[in-house]
């Protein structure tokens, strides 16, 4: 994922209690042995969980770590896609693993071993 698609602190912090509109990406694992895998796609919706976000519908197995994707608005240029971070295991709702969260962890891991 590049730096410039990966949602940052504010984007996250803009999504409100309204369900936005998502998609995932990802491999079905269910394939037959020596078959490609291709990227297939789901729609659904994220929300807000407190101080998280959640893909509130089921995913299909092999999905787990995979991009979770959105529409962002950006008022007369339209709007941008952003990925909001990567769907971590759930049953039929996936909690998000955002990247202002990743981003935090990655930097309070480097300071640890400065």
């Amino acid at each position: 994922m590049t730096d410039g698609v990966a949602a940052r602190a504010a984007e996250v912090a803009a999504i409100g209690e309204l369900p936005i509109s998502a998609f995932v990406l990802g491999h079905l694992v269910n394939e037959p042995s020596g078959s490609s895998r291709p990227l297939e796609l789901v729609v659904g919706r994220v929300i807000r969980d407190g101080d998280r976000l959640v893909f509130a519908s089921p995913l299909p197995a092999g999905f787990v770590g995979a991009p979770v994707f959105c529409l962002q608005a950006r008022g007369s240029d339209g709007g941008a896609l952003q990925c909001l971070g990567l769907a971590l295991p759930g049953d039929d709702r996936h909690p998000v693993a955002t990247f202002d969260r990743i981003r935090d962890a990655i930097a309070d891991l480097t300071t640890q071993r400065a």
